[in-house]
């Protein structure tokens, strides 16, 4: 396995289930925090989230929906997304 700039290379075998069940446990992290970042929000305050695998973006992105969130800019590149958002 290879990390370079952020991109996992290989992961095959036992090394990349691990890999795919750290990813999943940080998006499980994220999707749970949302409400809270929404209450930390004032009006017109932005935030940013980097590092979302792109299989995981459709739930990620319903999470912030239901805690009162909106993303105004989503960018996708290879298997990652990032994106800044504010209230909904």
């Amino acid at each position: 396995i290879i990390v370079e700039a952020g991109v996992v290379r290989g992961g095959k075998g036992e090394m990349g289930d691990r890999l795919a069940r750290i990813h999943q446990g940080i998006a499980d992290v994220l999707q749970a925090s949302f409400g809270k970042i929404r209450r930390t929000l004032g009006p017109g305050s932005a935030f940013i989230l980097s590092g979302v695998l792109r299989e995981q973006w459709p739930e990620t992105e319903e999470a912030a929906r239901t805690a009162g969130l909106a993303f105004e800019i989503v960018k996708k590149k290879g298997k990652w997304v990032s994106a800044k958002g504010g209230m909904a």
